[in-house]
């Protein structure tokens, strides 16, 4: 039997080359992204250079190529600048997902990875079913990436995670990354105390995908790390494992920061379906870091 063909669109970021590297082997991969080569090309059996809100290169991608499952990870993540560009957010967020549905010429089943950021981090953590409120236009424009996917077929999925980090090429510094150079340089860091949530390693999320993929599961279902940290905590766990100095991190408050957009403070999800999935591997932050170190 041959695999079943996979996309990766935004297959040139952290998520997205993590994906590569744990479905190689399994499937067919092909991968979209803004760059005109792959930064991994290893387990990519085809690489185009398409921008996902241009309908004409999304239909004509698609007449090449027929893939049974997509995974969309391409997104503005940025979460200040989707407050001072709400348009090119909402064309990136949503409305490109809405013409990844719709151009695909045979029915696929569609995976759009999505953030705690729908939620206004008032009465954390959460749960698959609890309703999203964002407080944010980064927020409310995944928020109707989500129902954009789940309005167009019972069968895809939404896959719910935050707080990134992991190793990839060419990608910029995650939270962990930039605590061990600050650290490691003897600059201190200001460090908020008022976010809460979990931090997720991108390969262990790859794999889960994976899991999800292999068991059907469709919905919404939240996946990330198992510990809700705040990211101070974050921070002396970072400095505690790699033997940084964390006198260096000094305690902070969000609205210090004024930033452009609000953050979901008291966030975190729960992990209810996700638990319960199998092949699905729920990790504590102490045993991201040593994988992180190998990985």
């Amino acid at each position: 039997m041959k695999p079943q063909k996979v996309l990766i669109t935004g297959v040139n970021g952290l998520l997205g080359q993590n994906l590569v590297r744990a479905l190689k082997g399994a499937y067919e991969i092909s991968g979209l992204d803004l760059m005109e080569k792959p930064f991994i090309p290893d387990g990519l059996s085809a690489y185009s250079k398409v921008d996902i809100t241009k309908q004409n290169e999304l239909r004509a991608f698609f007449s090449k190529h027929q893939p049974d499952i997509i995974i969309n990870t391409a997104a503005i993540t940025n979460v200040d600048m989707c407050e001072t560009e709400q348009g090119k957010a909402d064309l990136v967020n949503h409305r490109a997902v809405r013409l990844l549905l719709t151009a695909a010429v045979k029915k696929v089943r569609f995976i759009q990875l999505s953030t705690d950021y729908v939620f206004d981090g008032e009465n954390g953590p959460y749960g698959d079913d609890d309703k999203p409120n964002p407080v944010s236009v980064y927020g409310l424009t995944k928020l109707k990436g989500e129902e954009a996917v789940l309005s167009f077929s019972k069968d895809n999925l939404v896959v719910r995670t935050m707080v990134l980090f992991g190793r990839a090429v060419n990608v910029r510094p995650d939270f962990i990354t930039f605590l061990r150079s600050s650290l490691s340089s003897g600059r201190a860091v200001n460090v908020v105390t008022d976010q809460i949530g979990n931090i997720t390693l991108a390969g262990n999320l790859a794999r889960n995908i994976g899991a999800l993929i292999k068991e059907g599961t469709k919905g919404v279902l939240a996946m990330s790390g198992l510990d809700i940290l705040s990211r101070h905590e974050i921070a002396f766990k970072v400095a505690e494992h790699y033997g940084l100095d964390a006198s260096l991190i000094r305690p902070a408050k969000t609205a210090d920061l004024k930033q452009a957009a609000r953050r979901p403070l008291n966030s975190g999800f729960r992990l209810e379906r996700a638990r319960k999935v199998p092949g699905v591997e729920l990790i504590d932050f102490e045993e991201q870091l040593r994988r992180h170190d190998v990985e």
